[in-house]
């Protein structure tokens, strides 16, 4: 997922990993996508986030692009984190200078 930059599918979790809480349900998951977090289609892979796949639901696109939607959400969290904390730190330099000129 992090070279290729796409979604991987992973099956047989359980005997791969060991047994998962199915929450709700008694089976635990049989598949998992594990999904890279890009800050931007140009920039390198910030992470990668692993979702278990309900073992009552047959893997489907319409998941797919659920998990894809979702994964654009968490990477626009985490590049507004970035963008915040590279402005405090610009601040935090620029106020340095300011002080060393007084």
């Amino acid at each position: 997922a992090i070279w290729s930059r796409k979604p991987v599918i992973l099956k047989g979790v359980s005997e791969r990993f060991g047994t998962f809480s199915g929450g709700a349900w008694p089976e635990p998951p049989q598949e998992a996508i594990v999904m890279p977090i890009a800050a931007s289609e140009q920039e390198n892979i910030l992470g990668v986030w692993v979702v278990g796949v309900n073992s009552r639901m047959r893997f489907s696109d319409s998941f797919l692009g659920f998990v894809e939607i979702f994964t654009r959400q968490i990477a626009g969290a985490l590049n507004t984190i970035f963008s915040v904390e590279q402005e405090r730190h610009r601040a935090t330099v620029l106020a340095e200078l300011d002080r060393a000129k007084t």
